[in-house]
């Protein structure tokens, strides 16, 4: 694989906005396309891509670069393997490199991809996997299209298979080694084993799961692949590269404990559901399915595990701002495969009609308020802790809910919540989340900075009341009170100068921060997204873009459109006054393709100005 050649030539047939699409919804503007960006959390796009220069461009976190970096980033891969799979997708044959690391990682992807083919020969055609087929098709209930869907396998008991097997392949010691099929002692790690490769998003094996079939075996009932260059499971989730279209189609993703419940489930036609593998669920892996739904259901084991395992997981899934949901669970079934074995249309009904989360929690808080006060008061603790998960917002409707349900102080509820301190898996989430600063931030970073911005700022209709928290507005009055003495100490020393001093800095300053304040008054409402009156009437008389097409035919719309045009060229002037400040930022930073990129959207938003002008 020549890399700088591959590459180049990977860009220039890649259609970026078709790839980017598949994770990101994105919306023309212009010349480029906008979305919410993948790679942090925002109400906001701020996402940008330019299929021209091949590049795209998160103005809220940073991330950019071209479609390579893309698929490096959102799949949590290396470049050589980014490279390999838009090759493959682009029917591009990729030259072959010396890169010992390159190499490296096609062999390992080599030897998976024969060891399952091996795996599954044995189960399904030779006498070693009689009985595995057996328990397979009968205890387990699996078809044989389901079998074969999977690529379920056998390991026999057999410590040298997979290594000997390999190296008649041609692979050397090392590279089997890499592999991770062999344990400490030399033998095969895998024996007796029913296994279950885990693919990635590409559809690739990158490791196994191999599970035990008799009741009396002693050893762990489930052993899995060691993490290496191909396998991250934080990244991965058993049985999405099956389940994406489901999940995209139902806009619903079902979360299980198992491996064998996500088989049995999509066997009996529920096919929107995965698992985590071998380990707790983690932000990442629910970050895997934001990008097909934002709802997501819990169906764990019905045991107090499973039950404290879903709670954890709501905590996770509203730090990722997907909308919590629940699938209960008859008391006479341990998990959904034994549902599914007793009752598979039951199984379907409850796939079908998940619950959500707070509605059934407080049902729950509803009956103990008459039956049990302490127990009552408990489980709200819990709940509300739960809360404190949630983005800011989420967190004001909630409290709602929760206030209008039980007859509670709102307030109260909100003075709970901020008194939580959430677990450290998800204060871990919220500062990654947190990390591009708000607007309100920036402006109190201006503040500090530059203290007498606050008297610009009591000019203008924002002042206290833009910062949202109480400790933003502390600080804010506090940075107030200390530039109002600067202003009275540089007053007093004028006092003692000539009087024609004084009269002059008090007019250059006067002016200075009236155009000031005014300025900023109108960038605070362009950063901000707050004109609201535009929002208005674009919604009232269904605009488009630029309302070239409206044929006007009655007075008030006419009205309104005059309107709408006044603000629209107030808009896409303080538009342009931003694109212009982030031009000159990005020539000193000589990032070319940026310095490109907004160039060519200012050249656009010219175009809209004279458009303007002309239907006016």
């Amino acid at each position: 694989m020549n890399t700088n050649s591959d590459a180049q030539e990977i860009k220039t047939r890649a259609d970026i906005v078709a790839i980017i699409s598949r994770y990101v919804k994105l919306k023309k503007a212009g010349r480029n396309y906008t979305g919410l960006c993948p790679f942090h959390s925002e109400k906001t796009p701020s996402f940008s891509v330019n299929p021209t220069l091949g590049y795209y461009k998160c103005f809220g976190c940073g991330e950019g670069g071209d479609v390579i970096k893309f698929i490096e980033k959102i799949e949590h891969i290396e470049f050589p393997q980014a490279l390999e799979k838009l090759a493959g997708e682009l029917g591009i044959k990729l030259q072959k490199s010396d890169d010992p690391a390159v190499k490296m990682i096609s062999r390992l992807r080599e030897a998976y991809a024969i060891v399952a083919d091996l795996y599954h020969y044995i189960l399904m055609k030779l006498p070693q996997g009689a009985n595995a087929l057996d328990y397979a098709k009968n205890r387990r209930r699996l078809s044989e299209a389901t079998l074969i869907k999977f690529k379920v396998g056998y390991a026999p008991f057999d410590q040298k298979l997979v290594q000997n097997y390999l190296a008649k392949k041609g692979f050397t010691a090392a590279e089997i080694k890499a592999t991770g099929f062999i344990n400490e002692r030399g033998n095969d790690k895998f024996t007796d084993r029913l296994m279950f490769p885990v693919f990635d998003t590409a559809g690739h094996v990158v490791a196994f799961s191999g599970r035990v079939m008799a009741k009396d075996d002693p050893r762990p009932k489930y052993l899995n692949s060691a993490e290496s260059v191909l396998y991250k499971k934080r990244f991965l989730l058993f049985g999405l590269h099956g389940a994406k279209e489901a999940i995209d189609k139902n806009d619903m993703a079902i979360l299980c404990e198992g491996q064998i419940d996500a088989i049995t489930s999509q066997q009996a036609g529920v096919e929107n559901i995965v698992a985590p593998l071998g380990t707790g669920l983690t932000d990442t892996q629910l970050g895997l399915i934001s990008r097909f739904t934002k709802n997501v259901a819990f169906c764990f084991d019905n045991d107090s595990a499973g039950q404290k395992s879903i709670l954890r997981g709501v905590q996770l899934a509203l730090a990722q701002e997907l909308m919590p949901y629940v699938i209960s669970l008859p008391e006479d079934v341990k998990d959904i495969d034994e549902l599914i074995q007793k009752r598979p249309d039951d199984w379907k009904d409850r796939a079908a009609h998940p619950q959500e989360f707070f509605a059934v929690q407080l049902a729950i808080l509803k009956g103990l308020m008459k039956k049990d006060l302490t127990i009552f008061e408990q489980k709200l603790h819990e709940l509300v802790g739960i809360l404190g998960s949630a983005p800011e917002l989420k967190q004001g409707i909630l409290a709602k809910q929760f206030a209008d349900t039980l007859g509670l102080s709102e307030q109260g509820i909100l003075a709970a919540i901020q008194k939580t301190v959430p677990p450290t898996y998800i204060r871990d989430e919220l500062k990654q989340r947190q990390s591009a600063l708000s607007t309100s931030e920036y402006v109190l970073a201006l503040v500090l900075l530059f203290p007498l911005v606050t008297l610009v700022m009591e000019k203008t209709t924002v002042a206290l009341s833009y910062f949202p928290l109480k400790e933003q507005q502390e600080l804010f009055q506090l940075m107030s009170e200390f530039a109002k003495k600067h202003e009275h100490i540089v007053l007093s020393v004028l006092d003692k100068k000539t009087k024609k001093i004084k009269v002059t800095w008090e007019t250059v300053y006067t002016r200075f921060t009236n155009e000031v304040a005014l300025e900023f008054s109108r960038w605070i409402a362009e950063i901000s997204g707050k004109n609201t009156e535009i929002t208005a009437l674009i919604e009232r008389i269904g605009l488009s873009e630029m309302a070239a097409s409206i044929v006007i035919t009655d007075e008030v719309i006419l009205d309104f459109f005059k309107a709408w045009t006044r603000l629209k060229r107030q808009c896409v002037a303080l538009r342009m006054e931003v694109l212009r400040k982030r031009l000159a930022a990005a020539e000193m930073e000589l990032s070319e393709p940026d310095m490109l990129s907004i160039q060519g959207e200012i050249q656009e938003n010219m175009e809209i100005l004279k458009k303007i002008e002309k239907q006016s």
